[in-house]
């Protein structure tokens, strides 16, 4: 675990492993080991509840239901990416050209902001290079948020 201030960010980061088990349908037990590495950091201003991710095939079955995400200009964004927001407006603030075109980069990146923190993940164990690679992620997703989509805490 690493914590400290990055970016002008209060940051933590590390590797997360846990072991799951579960029963098959024949009785047996598979067993596997998943772990990833994150970074966070948590801003002097307020975010929203939001979520990007990589579009799965069940979104898309949601999203003819009426389920669907917040599709924005870029069609190829669109397409890649599932976005959640508790409010649309913020997130068109909070993802703009710079941030897509950011993402569009590192596809396997998921993002989820709470109203104090930023979390980024890819679903791997990362090496130095990597860990540096993502933690820029999450301050350039920082930086990127317009003056007026930002409410300070303090």
């Amino acid at each position: 675990m690493m914590w400290g201030t990055l970016g002008g960010y209060r940051f933590m980061g590390g590797d997360y492993f846990y072991a799951e088990k579960e029963r098959s349908a024949l009785g047996g037990v598979n067993e596997g080991d998943p772990d990833f590495s994150f970074v966070s950091f948590s801003p002097s201003f307020l975010l929203r509840n939001l979520v990007v991710r990589e579009e799965m095939v069940g979104d898309r079955i949601a999203s003819a239901v009426g389920h669907g995400d917040i599709n924005f200009e870029s069609a190829e964004f669109s397409e890649k990416f599932f976005v959640s927001c508790d409010d649309r407006r913020w997130a068109y603030d909070a993802i703009n050209y710079q941030t897509m075109e950011l993402l569009l980069a590192n596809p396997a990146v998921y993002l989820e902001c709470t109203p104090s923190m930023l979390v980024v993940l890819v679903p791997i164990r990362w090496d130095v290079p990597q860990f540096e690679r993502f933690s820029n992620l999450g301050i350039e997703f920082l930086n990127s948020i317009p003056e007026h989509a930002r409410m300070a805490i303090y």
